[in-house]
């Protein structure tokens, strides 16, 4: 069973709550990181409006005041189903083969590094899934997948749920990233994971689930249900 992000990304432990619905509302805990300090906060999902409840008055002012207004604003998707919010221009490497198409590299499963995402919440409806490949030789130490709008492919503002895997027995140091932007040309605010090598099933940060973008608080009452525009999907070296 899954936990709900933000938040909703990790897998649940077994003494955790599981969210409860009564018609359209979701109820659901907000793990949160804000400059430096931890909350977790019970809200609730309206489905219908497509907006959260803060139900502590304090992080309601906190979010409402400060950080729905960071100018650049960062959520940071953290594998223990955490988001932490920071204001920061994020500095992407220049890439001599960045792709605009997806690539269509064969991996077994044991061995891949993936974007996959979807049009409706739980990992249901229409999908794409984006794989990376270990660079060759002449690459820069990059192979990376982008896309400035997503709409010609029929995921602007039309994804609810994704997944991001990274396991590659050829890499010790290696860092992958995804960028999802809530805007065209990858501007606006920022979706961000940072996924490491997988060493072990228990430990590593390597594996990162959102199944409901609509449990992950953006700005004012809104969230990251059908908001991302564009898309970076990278591996640094």
């Amino acid at each position: 069973m899954l936990v709900v992000l933000c938040t909703a990304c990790g897998k649940m432990e077994e003494d955790s709550i599981a969210p409860s619905v009564s018609g359209e509302m979701k109820n659901f805990t907000l793990n949160a990181i804000y400059a430096g300090r931890e909350y977790h906060v019970p809200c609730i999902l309206d489905v219908e409006a497509d907006s959260i409840i803060f139900l502590d008055e304090g992080f309601k002012n906190l979010f409402y005041d400060e950080i729905s207004k960071l100018p650049n604003l960062v959520c940071d998707v953290i594998n223990d189903s955490t988001v932490e919010y920071k204001n920061e221009i994020i500095e992407v490497p220049e890439f001599d083969n960045m792709q605009e198409h997806p690539s269509n590299v064969t991996r077994s499963s044991a061995d891949e590094t993936y974007v996959q995402f979807y049009t409706d919440p739980g990992y249901k409806g229409a999908s794409m899934k984006i794989s990376l490949r270990l660079p060759g030789p002449g690459d820069l130490g990059y192979l990376s997948w982008q896309h400035p709008n997503m709409t010609p492919i029929g995921f602007g503002k039309n994804i609810s749920s994704l997944v991001a895997y990274n396991r590659n027995a050829g890499l010790t140091t290696a860092d992958v990233y995804l960028l999802a932007y809530d805007q065209m040309l990858f501007k606006g605010h920022v979706l961000r994971y940072q996924l490491h090598r997988r060493y072990s099933e228990a430990t590593d940060h390597s594996f990162v689930e959102l199944p409901d973008l609509s449990q992950v608080p953006m700005d004012g009452g809104s969230n990251w249900n059908d908001k991302i525009m564009s898309m970076k999907f990278y591996l640094q070296q």
